[in-house]
């Protein structure tokens, strides 16, 4: 099947119709958005209005219409300034040509609707003046063309929109395949009606693809934090660990000495000999020590792979959940909404610290504008929120699941963070408020990082990393 709507008789037609709706019409205001879409607006003496769209948001010609005057938005840039208030004469059609004016007394608007080259042209007598897209520098040079004024038109059988899969199609015959959407003797109703639905059809298509390409990324990037900690995590455990290197030497002091690079001695945790480095400008109590400092961030580097691990995979499936509906979304609307999933993780662009435990994700906030940032904007009304009793400290939070409760070794473990994270963490127990964040709330005038906790429970925690 074949669309009409951009072959020179149609265009011709579409003149004809102009030129009788337009008849005593003065041109009201012109104005263009961009270089996608230009409008001119015509005023009646009965102060009726009508608009015209020129379309070329999808790399087509495309002609829009409505029974009314459109206001031009604030900050849109007019167009054919010198020509509001002319009355128009007639609008004339170039034969075999998609091309029609608009002819007013000493000035004309050239309609070119040359498919992905479409423009309008604007010619005070015979000179070029200006054009709706300025980027088409060509269409500057050229000279206004003769109208005909003696085309015959052939009888009006109709106008038919149907879609076939992604792509519609204005016909001037009945077809016997696609889905027929519409039947009218009226050309502007044909043409609205066919070229919103190819723009909106357009866009859908444009935008679906854009969100489909990043998701694509963002899934590709999940899937190298996740290969990239699961290797790390893998070395990690295959290397002896230190805390039981700083053991055997600690049980080996009195076979040590300063200065040795060395040691060979017996890994009682394997039953078999083990060589140990040794750094010969400490003492043998100073390289122990030395590998307990390895082991303490050896455990960070288990714990954050760990997290990065738990992270990338919970991303990974709301990420392929996202692709999987915009993949089935059929419209504009849908997709849109799809797009803007909430359960999709949001982007940690403030920062907070965050940790994993038995799959649930516990975040701490690093400052005072950052607790802020993470109880009043970040935090969901169902997350569990804690803080250390009457000490200043982090806020910490701990993601809920749908139709899970929160575990009591998660809650404790982010009982020690915020033990950890406060001002009391020299001593040895803190209290610490709990409580659904729903029930903090921020009083009016407060300094950064200071809420109010309408109800809260208290535990004891142990200031833990």
């Amino acid at each position: 099947m074949k669309s009409i709507h951009q072959q020179s008789e149609l265009i011709a037609e579409l003149a004809f119709v102009l030129n009788g709706n337009l008849s005593t019409a003065v041109l009201g205001d012109a104005f263009c958005k961009q270089e996608e879409e230009a409008y001119l607006v015509f005023r009646f003496p009965d102060q009726q209005g009508f608009t015209l769209v020129f379309n070329t948001s999808i790399r087509q010609s495309l002609f829009l219409f409505h029974g009314y005057e459109l206001s031009r938005p604030s900050g849109v840039q007019p167009l054919f300034r010198n020509f509001i208030g002319m009355e128009v004469l007639s609008v004339l059609p170039l034969e075999n040509e998609r091309s029609f004016g608009i002819l007013f007394n000493q000035a004309t608007i050239w309609i070119k609707a040359w498919g992905p080259t479409g423009n309008l042209l604007g010619f005070e007598n015979q000179t070029f003046l200006e054009s709706f897209r300025k980027s088409i520098k060509n269409d500057q040079q050229l000279e206004l063309p003769h109208w005909s004024e003696s085309l015959s038109l052939p009888a009006n059988k109709g106008y038919w929109v149907y879609q076939i899969e992604d792509d519609f199609f204005l016909t001037n015959d009945e077809q016997s395949e696609g889905q027929k959407l519409l039947f009218t003797f009226d050309l502007l109703e044909a043409l609205d009606y066919f070229s919103s639905r190819a723009i909106q059809k357009k866009r859908f298509l444009v935008e679906k693809e854009r969100q489909i390409k990043k998701l694509h990324e963002q899934i590709k990037k999940q899937e190298s934090v996740l290969r990239n900690n699961t290797i790390r995590l893998q070395k990690l455990e295959e290397t002896t660990n230190p805390e039981e290197i700083g053991h055997i030497l600690m049980a080996n002091l009195h076979n040590l000495k300063k200065g040795m690079k060395l040691a060979h001695l017996h890994d009682f945790f394997r039953d078999q000999e083990i060589t140990i480095k040794l750094q010969e400008e400490l003492s043998p109590q100073d390289n122990a020590a030395r590998y307990y400092r390895k082991a303490k961030n050896q455990k960070l580097e288990f714990e954050q792979a760990r997290s990065l691990i738990a992270q990338a995979k919970e991303k990974l499936v709301l990420l392929n959940d996202q692709l999987s509906r915009i993949e089935a979304s059929e419209a504009l609307r849908e997709l849109k909404k799809t797009g803007k999933n909430e359960n999709l993780p949001q982007k940690n662009a403030s920062g907070f610290k965050e940790f994993d435990c038995l799959g649930f994700r516990i975040y701490v906030g690093r400052n005072s504008e950052n607790n802020d940032e993470l109880t009043l904007k970040f935090a969901h009304k169902d997350d569990l929120w804690l803080h250390a009793k009457g000490v200043s400290g982090s806020h910490v939070i701990i993601r809920h699941q749908q139709g899970k409760n929160f575990p009591e070794p998660v809650i404790q473990r982010a009982a020690e963070l915020a033990a950890y994270f406060s001002k009391s963490r020299s001593m040895s127990m803190i209290a610490v408020s709990v409580t659904p964040k729903k029930f903090v709330r921020k009083p009016k005038g407060a300094l950064p990082g200071q809420v109010r906790v309408e109800r809260e429970e208290i535990i004891l925690a142990e200031p833990k990393l």
